[in-house]
């Protein structure tokens, strides 16, 4: 039971952990642009390649082919072998055919469903097939027949209560799809679980010619969602990956809508508009309008902060000047350069230092700059990393108290990074430190290793290998329980 126990302390680091780093190049979107044929992707296999096995991501080789709408053929390959069954969870618990939908790829969807694809599989999002397909954006209504004729109810709404015209609304110009979904029974009244009705969902990606014609046809573009939230703080929430542009501003400032509100969230405007946008003439526009720069939401976020939480320099430029006070934290205890830490953006973090921003600052879970930088550390960030420590020590940022709960050694073996491990030790991580679960970094490696040679290093720069858990485990007992660890164990004795 205790062995049990201290594995469950640990389970969603040693799953991380244990993610494998991946040359598979079924894994790499370029190589499915290049529209490989079956016989290319034979090839592939016998050169070692991975056409199974889903990358860290939960993404494989099939998912991969639909999105880069790769010849039918290849995709009925892949399909073909072990391992890639047709209703496969894939990223999100997303199915195949939920892929196909996405990409709007008709005759892969043909294939998937002549093969026995499950058309009711809901991803952890809540999207199912006919959802996610619709908040795609496609509006060829030939895949709609599709689905109507393997029993798909198109009145079906999302997680959030959005049926198919609201979820179409920020793609459709000239509202043909929309007129489509209103033949098909869909109430063009509709709204979502928050009140949020066809102009909200428009407003998403300032489809301004679509508000135009349903405000022509009276609809409310002054009603307030039941989150307190009008067509101007709607929009500035964007989408995913998308900001939305000025103009859609300006047309929303000649309706003479109220561009200071604020919702139940604590949040106006600039609280979603900093974290994304490239245009500062926006963030000018909302301030010039009476928009708080220095409102403080619920959670104790501001726009300045929600600016160095979606790592943009840009704006906070523009706002540091503005800002009362550089070392504002929120409830978790993240100042702005808690955050550039986490970005790994150094550019930022001097832009900060030099605002004056205090660089010892602790969060509420007692966790400094050096902590957050070991969390934060990955494949995309490891160029920077380096540079990164070097700020932090010359900034004089205490690596021995980077926390309360664990180490940065303890991050390092839990990501399962030899460049990381090295690093703390050389930085003057204590080798026998426990953390909270009262685990040492010896204890932590022979639950997640899959070799010895980890075990063996910790002992040579000094692992004590009699300490004992609180549950009076010692590294060996660990070790005995990880079936993952090959390799002669004795030595832990």
């Amino acid at each position: 039971m205790k062995k049990i126990l201290i594995l469950l302390l640990v389970a969603p680091l040693l799953i991380f952990a244990q993610r494998p780093k991946s040359d598979n190049i079924f894994h790499d979107r370029d190589f499915w642009q290049t529209q490989p044929t079956v016989e290319v992707v034979k090839q592939k296999i016998k050169e070692g390649n991975d056409a199974v096995t889903p990358n860290q991501a939960a993404f494989d080789a099939v998912c991969y082919a639909i999105m880069a709408k790769a010849p039918v053929k290849t995709i009925e390959y892949l399909l073909s072998l072990p391992g890639n069954n047709i209703n496969k969870p894939t990223h999100d618990g997303r199915s195949y055919l939920m892929w196909a939908g996405s990409s709007g790829n008709i005759e892969v969807m043909k294939l998937l469903l002549k093969k026995g694809a499950d058309t009711k599989i809901q991803g952890s999002h809540g999207f199912n097939w006919f959802t996610f397909t619709v908040n795609a954006g496609h509006e060829n209504t030939d895949i709609y027949e599709l689905m109507v004729a393997n029993g798909i109810d198109l009145k079906e709404t999302n997680r959030a209560g959005a049926n198919a015209i609201l979820l179409m609304a920020p793609y459709s110009k000239d509202g043909k799809i929309i007129e489509y979904f209103q033949q098909k029974g869909l109430d063009i009244k509709a709204t979502d679980k928050e009140g949020n009705n066809i102009l909200f969902y428009a407003a998403k990606k300032g489809n301004i010619n679509l508000i135009k014609k349903y405000i022509a046809q009276g609809f409310d573009y002054k009603k307030i969602n039941t989150n307190g939230e009008n067509l101007v703080l709607f929009a500035s929430h964007g989408g995913r990956g998308y900001s939305n542009p000025l103009e859609v501003y300006e047309y929303f400032n000649t309706l003479d809508l109220d561009f200071t509100l604020t919702n139940k969230e604590g949040q106006n405007a600039l609280h979603n508009i900093a974290s994304s946008t490239k245009d500062i003439a926006i963030i000018d526009f909302f301030i010039n309008k009476g928009v708080d720069v220095n409102q403080k939401d619920n959670k104790g976020n501001t726009a300045f902060l929600n600016a160095a939480k979606g790592n943009n320099l840009l704006v906070l430029q523009k706002l540091a000047p503005l800002t009362k006070d550089i070392n504002q934290q929120n409830k978790e205890g993240y100042a702005a350069i808690t955050y550039a830490t986490q970005r790994i953006n150094l550019e930022v973090f001097e832009l900060l230092k030099s605002k004056g921003a205090n660089v010892n600052v602790v969060d509420a879970d007692g966790n400094n700059l050096f902590y957050h930088l070991f969390n934060a550390y990955g494949r995309r960030t490891a160029k920077d990393f380096e540079p990164f420590v070097n700020a932090l020590t010359a900034a004089g940022v205490s690596f021995k108290n980077a926390s309360k709960n664990e180490s940065p050694l303890h991050i390092a073996i839990a990501k399962g990074e030899d460049k990381l491990i090295k690093k703390a030790l050389e930085l003057g991580a204590d080798i026998n430190q426990k953390n909270s679960d009262g685990l040492t970094p010896l204890h932590l490696a022979a639950m997640k290793a899959t070799d010895v040679k980890l075990l063996h290093f910790l002992i040579g720069k000094g692992a004590d290998k009699t300490i004992t858990t609180d549950f009076e485990e010692t590294a060996y007992d660990l070790a005995k329980e990880n079936e993952l660890l090959k390799g002669d164990i004795s030595f832990l004795k």
